[in-house]
Parts: C-alpha cells; sequence; structure tokens
C-alpha cells in the first residue's frame, strides 16, 4: 500500500473502482451499507473491529442488464459478502477474505 495512515473507521466511506465502472459501496453510520452493483442497487449491514470486516447479508432490486454489467455486479457483491478483513487507508480499501487472499481494491470515491 502506501505510507498513509491506516483508516480509523469505514463509516462514511465511498467507494468504487475504474475496472467496475459505476458501481461502488457506501459505508453509512450505524452499520449500513448501500451500493449499486452496476445495474441494481443493493442495501445491507456491516460492522468492523480493527481490520475485522463482517458484511450481513445484501438485499438487491432484481433488475437485468447486460452481461458485462451484471458480471461486475457479481464481483463486486461476492467480494463483500467473503470479505473478512481489510486494508484500508484514506484512499485506498483492499477486501481480503479468512485467509487474507486479497478479493477487490477499491478507491475512495468521496475524497473527504
Amino acid at each position: 500500500m502506501t505510507d498513509t495512515p491506516n483508516l480509523a473507521s469505514l463509516a462514511g466511506s465511498e467507494w468504487g473502482a475504474p475496472d467496475l465502472g459505476d458501481a461502488f459501496v457506501q459505508f453509512q453510520s450505524g452499520g449500513k451499507l448501500i451500493g449499486h452493483g452496476g445495474c441494481n442497487r443493493f442495501f445491507g449491514s456491516y460492522s468492523e473491529d480493527g481490520p475485522r470486516l463482517n458484511i450481513g447479508p445484501l438485499g438487491a432490486t432484481k433488475m437485468m442488464c447486460p452481461p458485462l454489467l451484471m458480471e461486475t455486479e457479481r464481483r463486486l457483491m461476492g467480494a463483500l459478502q467473503r470479505a473478512a478483513t481489510i486494508e484500508a487507508t484514506h484512499l485506498v480499501l483492499i477486501l481480503k477474505d479468512k485467509d487474507g487472499t486479497p478479493l477487490l481494491r477499491l478507491q475512495r470515491r468521496d475524497w473527504d
């Protein structure tokens, strides 16, 4: 990563990645998360304890889109559901599985 200090909390942050197009995830205060997978909006809950991350079941709208958008959505939502730990600075969020294998690298979208 970088020499930037670790992020204290995900609350109030929004993340995406150039290879995900318009897809994003937003971690809200109170343990709620919302986002857009490229086709459908999704929502759920999360909790964090240091580098540990637990994302509850995700709900989503049920629209069908072109295959590329659906694959982007499956990739993002799959990574969120398998995430067990994070490595995060103010600008970069890496979701990792329970074995520490990186699942997805996201970039900060809200920049505050």
